[in-house]
């Protein structure tokens, strides 16, 4: 079964789909941060986890009128501090950075994140998946799927224990939001991978694909976006994307044989850990 693309005429531009990763990024944020209208920005700050990126965060960076590149960035800086926590993270509201704008976020210690657009192209089915992969609707099993995701934090981003928790609670309050599903898979009633899907109208996101350290190539990871990709099917929407990181070779030759193809090119600023 194809999804329902009749012919590139049809699809988004890549600046569209490029909002609608941004989009995402907004509607999850508003279930775990308080937001806050800037002159320059939108602001998302929770100050009861103030290393987590996903807590704390700005999207739609600009220049307002008649201010320059430093009154933003302070102005911005100055309602982190007043709330208690840390902007871990810029995204410009431009596709492309404004390069003074740029220039003075670097100044200030963040380091640009380089990640790419996908779309589903050509949809092409792995040819082998994990027959003894279960996977249920991660909302059934909200224990097993917390734990996941603190395993997760010290896996991938190496946190210690109560960063880990932090990032853990952050997921689960994601859950709030109707529009994002989770997919568990579990082996002999052991939680061992997930992915998220998160609805835009006819645009399915995907994001969160993990699998435990001691599961991997296994074709845990294949099955479960199989999965994920034959929900987006049953519900006819028109496309699939997903935003992959610059250095992760690894998802972008796993999605490409799944026939994704890159589109577009997004720059965030994040402050290192």
């Amino acid at each position: 079964m194809e999804l329902p693309i009749s012919s590139q005429s049809y699809r988004p531009s890549p600046d569209a789909l490029v909002r609608a990763i941004k989009r995402v990024k907004v509607i999850l944020g508003r279930t775990t941060a308080e937001e806050t209208q800037l002159d320059c920005a939108t602001a998302f700050a929770n100050p009861h986890r103030p290393t987590i990126g996903k807590a704390n965060f700005v999207v739609d960076v600009h220049l307002a009128d008649n201010q320059s590149s430093t009154q933003s960035l302070d102005l911005i800086h100055q309602h982190f501090q007043n709330n208690g926590t840390n902007c871990r993270s810029l995204s410009s509201i431009e596709t492309n950075w404004p390069t003074e704008l740029a220039e003075h976020i670097e100044l200030h210690g963040y380091l640009p994140s380089r990640s790419s657009i996908y779309l589903l192209s050509e949809y092409k089915p792995p040819t082998r998946t994990n027959t003894d992969l279960q996977i249920i609707p991660g909302r059934s099993a909200y224990g097993q799927l917390r734990q996941l995701y603190r395993k997760s934090g010290v896996e991938r981003y190496e946190l210690d224990g109560a960063a880990a928790d932090d990032l853990a609670a952050t997921y689960i309050d994601h859950l709030d939001e109707p529009r994002k599903e989770v997919f568990l898979g579990r082996i002999d009633g052991q939680s061992i991978g997930l992915v998220s899907l998160t609805t835009l109208g006819q645009i399915g996101v995907l994001n969160d694909v993990y699998t435990v350290k001691d599961f991997r190539k296994r074709g845990i990871a294949r099955t479960l976006i199989a999965h994920a990709i034959n929900h987006c099917q049953r519900a006819l929407f028109e496309q699939v994307i997903l935003e992959i990181m610059e250095d992760n070779h690894e998802a972008r030759r796993v999605y490409q044989q799944l026939g994704f193809k890159a589109v577009a090119a997004i720059v965030t600023y994040r402050f290192p850990q």
